[in-house]
C-alpha cells in the first residue's frame, strides 16, 4: 500500500504502527520519511480533523511537545520515534508480519542509507531526544482493526427502563471490580478556558497532581499522570456497557453512510477506555456512556475525529435545517442599532441611561419579539455596573443579577402552556429516572427550568446550568454532564408519557458566555445534543452590541419550547403509547472515586 492510499481512511485510524505495517516502501528510513512528509503535507494543505490528526501524530514523532511534558511534570514520555525503532528491531528479529531486511555475511542487500557499526544499523539522521508525549489511540484500546460490519440480526436489547434487570447490572459491576486489569493507563485531560470560539468541555479533576492550565491547548489524547491514589468508576448504575444494534433498528443514515455505526464504534472505544478505572474521561466522553452524543461543529477533537470533513459539515447542514434561526425583523434591527449607538455618543453613565430609557419608553411595541428585546434592554440599562466595581460574584448572585432577568424571564413568561422555576427546584424527570433504580437518589437541581403547566403530567422543556466567572474547570465540565443527563431524562419521561419526537433544549452559561443545545431522539440509542448557538452576554454599555446574537439564540429556543409544550399537551390528552419506547437507553450514574489499597 502506498502512503497516499493509507491516509485516505478516516483520520482517527492513522497511526505510526499502522503505516509501518501496511506500507511496502523500503528501506526503513525511507518508509518513515514518507510517513512524516505525508503528514506534513496534510497539515499544511488541509483543514479540520485531518489537519488536527496530522498535527497530533507529527508531535508524537518530533520533540516539539517537550514543553508540554515538562509543564505537567510528567517527564519525557515514550514517543512515536521510539515506537518506530522498536517496530524495526522486532521486524529484523522476525517478531512482526511486516517485510524484513535480511542481513547475510555482514552485508545488506538493497540501497539502504547508513553504516554498519558492530552489527547495528545506524541512520545518518540525527536522533532527537525522547521527549514527546505519547499520542497513540490505536494501541490504547481503539478497535479500529477489530471493527466488524453487522451482517446478521443480533439478540434484541431490552431497551425500555422499566424492563431492565438490576441483578444483571450489579453482577456485571462486581465482576469488573473483582478483576484487576494487567495494563492500567492513568490519564487526565486538561481543559481550555471557555470562550466564544472554543466549544470543547473537558473533565478536569481538582487534584494537586492535575493543576488547572487555562492556557493549555492539550488535546483529549492520553496524558500519563503518576501516583493517583484513587480510581474512577464510570460504569455505575443502570447503564449498560454493551450496545447491540439490530438490522431492524432505526438507524441514522446520511448520504448512504451509517452514522449510527460510527456512534456505536466511538462509544465502544470510550467504554473500553474506562473499564480499567484508571482514566479521567472528558465531559463529552462521559455523556457518550449514557448514549448522549454532543455535536459541536467547531470542536476539533472527540466525535468529529470519526468523520471526514465533508460528512461532518453535512451533519450540521441537517441540524440547521431542523433548528433554523428566525429572520430578524427590520424594526428590531433598527431598535438594536439605535440603542447601541447611544454609548458611542454619550460617555456619561447617568445621561446614557436617561437617553436609553427615553428611547425604549417611546418605542411602539407591536409584536411579541419587539416586547422581548425591549425588556432585555431595559434590564441591561437598569443593571449597568461600572467596570471599576465589577468583581468576582458567587453563582446565585450571578444568576439572579445578570442571567435570569436579562436573558431568561423576557423569553419564558408564565402562560397557559409553560411555567418557569428558579434555582434549587429538583428536576422531576431526573428524580424519576434515578429513583427507578435507587429510591434514595435525588434528582438534579438546575439553575433555571421551563416546563409544561399540566399539574398531572408535565415535563421540563428547557434546562439551564449557570456558573460565574473564574469557576474551576472541573465544575464547568460537571455542569455540562449534568445538563446533558437531565435533558435525556426529560426526553425519556416525555416518551413514557406518550409524546414522540419532543425536542428538549438546554443552555450552559459560563460567566458571560452562553451555549444553547437542542436534544432529540430520532434514532435508536442516539440522543443528539446539538450546539445550536453561542453568545456573549453584555457586561456593560461597551458590549451592548452582543445583545442581538443573544436575542437570536434565545428566540430560537423559545420557538422550540413553545412548539414542544403544545405537542406534549396534545399527546397526553390522546393518551396513546409512544412509538419511540424501544429507542430509549438507560444511563449511568455519576462516576465514583474508588480508593486504592495501600501497598506495603
Amino acid at each position: 500500500m502506498s502512503e497516499n492510499n493509507y491516509f485516505d481512511r478516516t483520520p482517527f485510524k492513522w497511526s505510526i504502527l499502522g503505516f509501518l505495517d501496511e506500507s511496502d516502501i523500503e528501506p526503513f528510513d525511507v518508509k518513515v520519511d514518507c510517513y512524516i512528509k505525508s503528514l506534513e503535507a496534510i497539515f499544511d494543505r488541509e483543514k479540520g480533523a485531518r489537519k488536527e490528526r496530522a498535527r497530533v501524530l507529527l508531535d508524537g514523532y518530533r520533540e516539539a511537545s517537550y514543553w508540554l511534558s515538562h509543564k505537567i511534570s510528567t517527564g519525557a514520555q515514550g514517543d512515536d520515534r521510539k515506537i518506530a525503532k522498536t517496530w524495526d528491531k522486532e521486524r529484523k528479529s522476525g517478531k512482526t508480519n511486516a517485510p524484513s531486511i535480511n542481513i547475510n555475511h555482514s552485508t545488506i542487500s538493497g540501497s539502504a542509507i547508513g553504516t554498519i557499526e558492530r552489527g547495528t544499523f545506524i541512520s545518518e539522521k540525527r536522533d532527537q531526544k525522547e521527549t514527546n508525549l505519547k499520542h497513540r489511540r490505536d494501541d490504547e484500546g481503539e478497535i479500529t482493526d477489530k471493527k466488524t460490519k453487522l451482517k446478521s440480526p443480533r439478540t434484541e436489547d431490552d431497551n425500555f427502563l422499566d424492563e431492565l434487570k438490576d441483578d444483571e447490572d450489579i453482577s456485571y459491576e462486581r465482576r469488573r471490580r473483582d478483576s484487576t486489569p494487567e495494563d492500567k493507563i492513568k490519564t487526565v485531560n486538561f481543559d481550555e478556558v471557555p470562550s466564544a470560539t472554543t466549544t470543547t468541555s473537558l473533565y478536569v479533576p481538582t487534584s494537586p497532581s492535575t493543576p488547572s492550565t487555562p492556557d493549555s491547548t492539550i488535546s483529549e489524547e492520553y496524558i500519563i499522570v503518576e501516583n493517583r491514589r484513587y480510581s474512577m468508576d464510570y460504569l455505575t448504575g443502570p447503564g449498560v456497557p454493551e450496545w447491540h444494534l439490530n438490522e431492524d433498528s432505526i438507524r441514522w443514515v446520511v448520504d448512504g453512510i451509517d452514522i449510527t455505526e460510527i456512534c456505536h464504534e466511538y462509544r465502544a472505544v470510550v467504554v473500553k477506555k474506562c473499564e480499567s478505572m484508571e482514566v479521567i474521561l472528558s465531559a463529552t466522553e462521559e455523556l457518550i456512556l449514557s448514549h448522549i452524543f454532543v455535536f459541536q461543529e467547531q470542536s476539533p477533537l472527540g466525535l468529529c475525529e470519526y468523520f471526514d470533513d465533508e460528512l461532518w459539515a453535512e451533519l450540521f447542514v441537517e441540524f440547521r435545517r431542523l433548528y433554523p434561526y428566525a429572520p430578524i425583523p427590520d424594526k428590531i434591527s433598527n431598535l438594536f442599532l439605535n440603542i447601541v449607538k447611544i454609548p458611542c455618543e454619550e460617555p456619561n453613565q447617568t445621561e446614557r441611561q436617561k437617553l436609553a430609557r427615553r428611547y425604549l419608553r417611546n418605542f411602539e411595541v407591536i409584536t411579541e419579539e419587539e416586547e422581548i428585546i425591549i425588556e432585555m434592554f431595559r434590564e441591561l440599562v437598569d443593571n449597568e455596573q461600572s467596570s471599576f466595581t465589577r468583581n468576582y460574584i458567587v453563582e446565585d448572585t450571578h444568576t439572579i443579577r445578570n442571567i435570569t432577568p436579562i436573558i431568561l424571564k423576557p423569553f419564558f413568561k408564565n402562560n397557559k402552556r409553560i411555567t418557569f422555576e428558579g434555582a434549587n427546584k429538583m428536576s422531576e424527570s431526573s428524580a424519576i429516572a434515578k429513583r427507578r433504580f435507587d429510591p434514595e437518589r435525588l434528582g438534579t437541581k438546575p439553575d433555571f427550568t421551563v416546563m409544561t403547566t399540566n399539574p398531572q403530567k408535565h415535563v421540563e422543556l428547557f434546562i439551564v446550568e449557570i456558573k460565574p466567572n473564574k469557576t474551576n474547570n472541573a465544575l464547568v465540565s460537571e455542569d455540562l454532564v449534568s445538563l446533558g443527563k437531565t435533558m435525556k431524562c426529560a426526553i425519556d419521561k416525555s416518551i413514557k408519557d406518550g409524546a414522540d419526537d419532543l425536542v428538549i433544549c438546554g443552555m450552559q452559561v459560563i460567566g458571560f458566555l452562553g451555549r444553547a443545545y437542542a436534544m432529540d431522539l430520532r434514532f435508536e440509542g442516539i440522543y443528539r445534543m446539538i450546539l445550536i448557538g453561542e453568545f456573549e452576554l453584555p457586561r456593560g454599555s461597551t458590549s451592548w452590541g452582543t445583545a442581538l446574537q443573544c436575542y437570536q439564540v434565545l428566540n430560537t429556543i423559545r420557538v422550540i419550547v413553545n412548539k414542544g409544550a403544545t405537542s406534549y399537551q396534545t399527546a397526553i390528552r390522546m393518551n396513546k403509547k409512544s412509538k419511540s419506547r424501544m429507542m430509549i437507553k438507560p444511563m449511568f450514574h455519576s462516576p465514583t472515586k474508588v480508593q486504592k489499597c495501600k501497598q506495603y
